[in-house]
Parts: structure tokens; C-alpha cells; sequence
């Protein structure tokens, strides 16, 4: 238990200020208030007799407690540390300037009951780390990492640069099993089976070439919540592939049945723009034997057809329906031409596929034709054709249209995708299982998240089948499958950004991107903290927004940008994407999820 302060009495004087005596006596003027009872800071008079501390005595209260500076120390790890903000920390040591703090150093901090700082080791990068990767293995927030180590970008890392990282205790570390390596397998693909990063499998089993496994050798993996043991659960077994000429690596996952941040984490590629004619990538096995790619048959171009609205009309994006027969020019087909696409010949040569059954759909307010077709998997050609309309742009409020019965809802007895999903009253939508078959691993998800995935929904009323499968799509990708619950970078570019409502000291660090779907700024996370009642939103910041709310602070935005209309009104992914993103960054990807999202959210 920390001592408490004696006091003395002080006179003020002409020409004093409350925070000018809360200096001169080592106090904070909170801590004046407190003690004279003061509510307003400005009101104090020339005679006024006040209690201040005695600087003769040691004199930390008695929630506080001391913390001596040491070589590496930052003010923003040390509060982290004692659960503390920046701005606290720099309030209650009358610290202007938090790059001002040297080695011995003595601070007032927190007197929390945590136990020891937590201790540290070093780690040298290796080929394929990234920041993200590192802090995972250690146990700590990319930010931790970055103020531990003095990182401002924390893309520019570099292989072999010594890293302080924290030291995992034995209750941090993962419990290991053994993994037999297969015929076939690639260490990348072990590392993906067992939740580990390719440089943790390396560390873990003493590996310097990642390409020198043999059949038969004995790794030690992470035990996973599926048996342990060397089966790797129920994760997808993995192949190789080589990329060839025209290759992207949005089209190599959709190929394989990937997202393309899968296809990224699996081969440590930062940048999905550059990968290379030979090279060989870990891929999923796909089901089916006979190798990697899909069976295909023939389809005839028939009129109104666009090269985009086929793609989608068998499950392929337009770069593999343009690579697959030679066309460099997508606006460059013809009624009549015969073009390759995936799926199987049931014996009907080059005839397109029989026509999906059919319902029906009411045409509400605000509907588009072409926002109908993409609900209901069609193209523009196929809704027109199947109604007779001539004009697009001639469909009314009331009109009944036939479409494909896909599943999305026609407004009869079944609920459609505009319907308020029925939770029984347990406010339980979407589950872990659920999430795992969307690509989330157990590994980035705990009870708590899951609760405030929840309540997300439920708060900011995301709770139709099109409204939560657009957002749980978009905000996987954003966040790699809650791998990433605030942005990299340092923050200090949003430093006294007016527009963000960044107007003190720090805020730019203290208000950066938080949660799946980066909140950004002062403004925001007061108003973020106003909606849902907690203050610590604002005096903590980005730290506490990415533990506690990193589905709230997500739907709140959701919200406040209208994207449950834009949801309702049938919107595309690439619709969505672009409000989300202001552009179609990952729209491949973020499709592949929305796709997933249709299967698995029902």
C-alpha cells in the first residue's frame, strides 16, 4: 500500500491559477479540486487559504503508487501497463510533452493489484513476419508492439531486426501436439492447419528453410480445439499450384475455394499484387480428385448477355471466365459464341443450363431492376427477358416480378432476406460455429466478442438476413477475420486533424482506427461513447474500443451511414464495398466472404 500525502496550507497570491499552484506543489489540479472541494477550477480568490500537498513527505495517494523509467520505456506502453490512458498518465505527472520522459525517471502510476510488468525477451524477424504476426505470437497489441520497440510505420519491419517483445509466460503459450508430415504438405499449409503463422512453425521446430521438410518428419504444432493430434482437425488439406500467365491471386482463391486473404496468409504475401509467372503457391485441395481445376462444359452468349453477368451465373469471377477462353477484351463477344465455363455436362452438349425454378417478388420502394437481378443470382437480360420489360427503367412500387428462386425470398412464406431474423428472445444470431465456417478462426474469437457481436446487432439493428450478411462479409475482410482489431499505423498522421475532431495533444495515437471497421477519431468515439453509455470509449481510446467493442464500434458506423438502407434496397457487394471502402479495394474478396455469408447465415 502506497503512503499517503501530509498537507499544508497555501495562500493564493495575485496573479496565481489553480494549475499553476497544482505545479508548483507536484499535483495535478484534479487533485486540488478534490482536496479543497472545488468544482469550478477557475473560482479560486486572492487570501484564499488551500490545502496542498507537502513536498517534503513522499506522496503518492493512496490509489497510486510509483514506476521508475527504464531504457526502452515509452509513456504509452508504460500506461498501458498500469491500465492507464496516455492523457491520464501525462495529467497526473504534469507531463506536456509525452516524448519527454528519460531513463530513472520516477512516475505516478495506477496502484493496480496486476502484479509485475510484464517481462521481455527479444525476437529477430524472420522472411514472411509481419507486425500483426509478431504481436499475435506474443501475446500483445500491434500498438504494444510498436511503442515497445519505438515503430512509427509498422510496415517498414525488416528481416533480421531484433524485436522487444513480451515474454509468454507458461500459461500464455499455446499447449503443443505432435503433426506427422504428409506427401504433399508444405510448411505454410501445416502452419494454416494448426492457427500458426509459417515463422512460428519455423521458431517452434528450430527451421531456417521452410522448403527442407521431409514425409515422416515430427513437427510440434499448436494444439487446436479439434482432437490435437496430428490430423490437423477439420481444416482444409492443401496442394500447390503454379501461377501462370494472367494469373491474379483473387482469381487463384477463387479457384481453390479461398479468400484471397486466406490465399495471403497461407503464403505470406503481403502485397497481392506481386506474385510471379512460376510461382509455386499453397493452395486448398478441392474436393473431387483429378486435380486443381474445375470441370467445365460449353455455354452459348446469348443476346443481352454481358461477360461479368456469365461469370456469376457459374460461380466464377470474370478474370477466370476471360482466362479460361483467351479473351483479352471482356466487352468483345457476340450472340452465338461458345465460351468454357465451370460446372458439368449432363449430356446436353452446349446447351446453356436448364432455367432455375422460379417465385415471385413485389417491386417496394426504392427498388432497381438491376439491384433485383443481383439478389436473385440473375443478369439485367435474364429479369428482363423472364417479365417481357423492353425498358429497365420501367418497373413500379406493386409490380409482382418472376425471378430465380435462389433462396433470398420472394415475400411469401418463407422469410426473405428483408425479414427481421427470429432469435427465440436469446439475442443469439450469429454463432462461433457459424463465424468458423465464414473463415474466422477460434483462435480470434472469445465469449466476449461473441457477446458483442451480438448485442451489435441487436443495438444497431442489424438483424435481417441481407443487412448481417453484407456486414459480418465486409467486416471480414477489413479485419483479415478479426486478426486486426485496430489500424497499424502509429495514428500521429491524424495528430490535430480538425475534421476528425482531433484537437488535444495525442489524440491522433489515442483515436485511430479501432475495431473491425476502423472508427476514426475524437468525434467519432464521443459519439460512439454517447450512444452506447460508456465513457472509457473516450478516455482510454483506441485500446479499449479493439477489446471491448470491436463489433459495436463496426455496427455503429454501420449505422450512422445508412447501410442497413442500402442493404434493404438489395444492393450488390461491389454497391456495399464502395460506401464501406470509398472503392472496390477486395471486392473479389470481400465477395467470397458475402458468398459465404449467403450459405452459412440462413
Amino acid at each position: 500500500m502506497a503512503t499517503i500525502y501530509s498537507t499544508k496550507s497555501y495562500t493564493v497570491k495575485s496573479g496565481d491559477t489553480l494549475s499553476g499552484i497544482a505545479l508548483k506543489f507536484d499535483m495535478t489540479v484534479a487533485e486540488i479540486q478534490s482536496l479543497n472541494n472545488i468544482s469550478d477550477p477557475d473560482s479560486i480568490y486572492v487570501g484564499q487559504v488551500l490545502k496542498v500537498y507537502d513536498s517534503s513527505t513522499p506522496a503518492p495517494d493512496s490509489d497510486t503508487t510509483t514506476y521508475t523509467v527504464k531504457m526502452g520505456d515509452t509513456l504509452s506502453r508504460i500506461a498501458v501497463m498500469f491500465g492507464m490512458s496516455l492523457s491520464e498518465l501525462q495529467s497526473l505527472n504534469n507531463i506536456s510533452n509525452p516524448d519527454n520522459i528519460f531513463v530513472g525517471q520516477v512516475l505516478k502510476v495506477k496502484d493496480t493489484n496486476s502484479g509485475p510488468i510484464p517481462s521481455t525477451t527479444t525476437y529477430t524477424v524472420k522472411s514472411g513476419d509481419n507486425l500483426g504476426s509478431i504481436a499475435l505470437a506474443f501475446n500483445m497489441s500491434v500498438s504494444e508492439l510498436q511503442y515497445l520497440n519505438n515503430i512509427s510505420n509498422p510496415d517498414q519491419i525488416r528481416v533480421g531486426q531484433v524485436l522487444t517483445v513480451y515474454q509468454n509466460n507458461e500459461n500464455s503459450t499455446p499447449g503443443t501436439s505432435i503433426y506427422v508430415v504428409k506427401s504433399g504438405d508444405t510448411l505454410g499449409g501445416i502452419a494454416a492447419k494448426f492457427d500458426m503463422t509459417q515463422s512460428e512453425l519455423q521458431s517452434l521446430n528450430n527451421i531456417s528453410d521452410p522448403n527442407k521438410i521431409q514425409i515422416g518428419q515430427e513437427l510440434k504444432v499448436y494444439q487446436t480445439n479439434n482432437d490435437g493430434g496430428s490430423g490437423g482437425g477439420d481444416q482444409p488439406n492443401s496442394t500447390t499450384y503454379v501461377v501462370k500467365s494472367g494469373d491474379t491471386l483473387s482469381g487463384i482463391a477463387a479457384k481453390f475455394n479461398m479468400t484471397q486473404t486466406e490465399l495471403q496468409r497461407l503464403n505470406s504475401i503481403s502485397n497481392p499484387d506481386l506474385i510471379q509467372i512460376g510461382q509455386v503457391l499453397t493452395v486448398y485441395q478441392v474436393s473431387g480428385g483429378g486435380g486443381s481445376t474445375p470441370e467445365t462444359k460449353t455455354y452459348i452468349v446469348q443476346s443481352g448477355d454481358t461477360l461479368s453477368g456469365i461469370a456469376v451465373r457459374f460461380n466464377m469471377t470474370q478474370a477466370e471466365l476471360q482466362e479460361l477462353n483467351n479473351i483479352n477484351d471482356p466487352n468483345m463477344i457476340r450472340v452465338g459464341q461458345e465460351l468454357l465455363v465451370y460446372g458439368s455436362d449432363d449430356g446436353g452438349g452446349s446447351d446453356p443450363a436448364p432455367t432455375p425454378d422460379t417465385t415471385t417478388y413485389t417491386v417496394k420502394s426504392g427498388d432497381y431492376l438491376g439491384g433485383i437481378a443481383l439478389r436473385f443470382d440473375m443478369t439485367l437480360a435474364q429479369i428482363q427477358e423472364l417479365n417481357d420489360i423492353s425498358n429497365p427503367d420501367q418497373i413500379y412500387v406493386g409490380q409482382v416480378l418472376t425471378v430465380f428462386d435462389n433462396g433470398s425470398g420472394s415475400g411469401g412464406t418463407n422469410p426473405g432476406d428483408d425479414d427481421p431474423v427470429d432469435t427465440g428472445g436469446t439475442g443469439k444470431y450469429i454463432s462461433e460455429s457459424q463465424l468458423n465456417q465464414i473463415g474466422w478462426s477460434s483462435a480470434n474469437l472469445n465469449q466476449d466478442i461473441l457477446d458483442d457481436l451480438n448485442r451489435c446487432l441487436e443495438e444497431f439493428e442489424i438483424t435481417t438476413l441481407a443487412r448481417m450478411r453484407h456486414f459480418i462479409s465486409q467486416c471480414s475482410h477489413e479485419s483479415l477475420c478479426g486478426v486486426y482489431r485496430e489500424e497499424l499505423a502509429s495514428g500521429w498522421d491524424y495528430e490535430y486533424r480538425s475534421d476528425l475532431g482531433n484537437t488535444q495533444p495525442g489524440d491522433g495515437p489515442k483515436y485511430k482506427g479501432g475495431g473491425y471497421i476502423q472508427l476514426t477519431g475524437r468525434y467519432n468515439y464521443t459519439a460512439f461513447a454517447d450512444s452506447i453509455g460508456d465513457s472509457r470509449i473516450v478516455d482510454i481510446g483506441v485500446e479499449y474500443v479493439a477489446a471491448n467493442y470491436p463489433w459495436s464500434s463496426a455496427g455503429f458506423w454501420w449505422k450512422n451511414n445508412n447501410m442497413n438502407a442500402l442493404c434493404d434496397r438489395g444492393a450488390s457487394v461491389s454497391e456495399v464495398t464502395r460506401r464501406v471502402n470509398g472503392g472496390y479495394n477486395g471486392l473479389a474478396d470481400r465477395q467470397m466472404y458475402y458468398n459465404r455469408c449467403v450459405n452459412v447465415i440462413k
